[in-house]
């Protein structure tokens, strides 16, 4: 009995013969027989990939691909970092996605529209390793630009500004927020 080296990335399996009753013959003890098959093949490798920059208040998508397409379902780990404070709550930190048979799968990460203004972020996921899979070691990583869309406001008081000589002093201060 032999078996097919193929490419296809599956789990370990076994063959079991068993000897038939016949005329001609008596059988022995034990009448059956067990090999364990290991496959050799690599793991799908996960890719990520991010969507165009987004506005806060938008959401980032990021793509997972796996190569080959696994068998089976495959639940893939991944990290999602925030440089700045956009993420929505629970959104950021590890994160679970399951690609299906096709080997590709959507992520999605949702921001917050606060009325803060606040130097643009980024968002960024990484594909971390895990059971089934290996991550991509040229695009395991994917990040999304998010803008910030809040205005900074200028605000002037008279008790902020003094007269000296034909000339106004003008003080500022960037309002809390």
């Amino acid at each position: 009995m032999s078996t097919e080296d193929d490419s296809t990335d599956e789990t370990d399996g076994s063959v079991t013969a068993t000897v038939m009753e016949s005329t001609g013959y008596q059988i022995g003890s034990p009448s059956t027989g067990t090999v364990a098959v290991g496959d050799d093949d690599d793991p799908p490798v996960v890719s990520i990939a991010g969507s165009s920059a987004i506005t806060e208040g938008g959401t980032a998508s990021f793509t997972l691909t796996a190569t080959p397409a696994p068998q089976t379902a495959l639940t893939v780990e991944v990290t999602v970092a925030d440089s700045g404070a956009f993420a929505a709550s629970g959104q950021s930190g590890a994160q679970q996605v399951t690609l299906g048979t096709t080997g590709t799968a959507t992520f999605d990460v949702a921001t917050d529209d606060d009325s803060a203004d606040e130097p643009d972020g980024v968002l960024t996921a990484t594909v971390q390793p895990g059971t089934g899979y290996a991550s991509s070691g040229t695009h395991g990583s994917a990040s999304i630009a998010v803008h910030d869309n809040d205005v900074a406001t200028a605000c002037v008081s008279d008790q902020l500004l003094t007269r000296v000589e034909g000339y106004y002093e003008n003080n500022q201060s960037r309002p809390p927020g």
